[in-house]
């Protein structure tokens, strides 16, 4: 049997990183797109970089898993350093705004990698570790995964629905 503490830390945390992921996807493509007016280069760009963190962060993941003695520690040390590195983020855009090239749609696009790799990869990387070491809470006594995974996924969703609602219309305007 599962521990009920830890599955509703998981599901906790699912929650609120699928809440927080999507509203810093939300902020930083409102961010980098601020000045330029071309959001749909700024959207694409910071999708590929979100997602290829979340796809690296799965990988270390299955690298270190065995290492892994205590997930709730690293799921504490993963929220405050997506935190940390959010904010810093977010603090390296404004400090540096992007500069558009007008009618040089390729040197804009090398620009807007070059400025959301280092804002967006590292967050990503870390919640790309967090989602499955929070699912490792859901073992049960034989070490598989169990009926609670579906869970995780929904409340993840489920945050990040919310998260993509919230932050622009909500967190933004307030």
């Amino acid at each position: 049997s599962v521990d009920r503490s830890n599955v509703r830390l998981a599901l906790a945390i699912a929650f609120l990183s699928g809440l927080t992921s999507l509203g810093y996807q939300v902020t930083w493509t409102r961010l980098l797109a601020s000045g330029t007016g071309n959001t749909t280069y700024v959207f694409t760009v910071i999708l590929a970089v979100f997602l290829t963190g979340l796809a690296l962060g799965a990988l270390i993941y299955n690298v270190v898993v065995s290492r892994i003695r205590e997930p709730v520690r690293i799921l504490a040390i993963a929220q405050a350093l997506v935190a940390v590195l959010a904010v810093a983020g977010l603090v390296l855009v404004i400090s540096q705004p992007h500069e558009p090239t007008p009618g040089r749609p390729m040197e804009t696009i090398r620009a807007l990698f070059l400025t959301a790799i280092p804002v967006v990869l590292p967050v990503t990387i870390v919640l790309g570790i967090a989602f499955p070491t929070a699912s490792a809470l859901l073992r049960d006594s034989t070490g598989e995964a169990g009926t609670e995974s579906g869970s995780l996924l929904a409340v993840n969703t489920t945050g990040a629905i919310l998260g993509s609602l919230v932050v622009p219309f909500v967190l933004m305007p307030t």
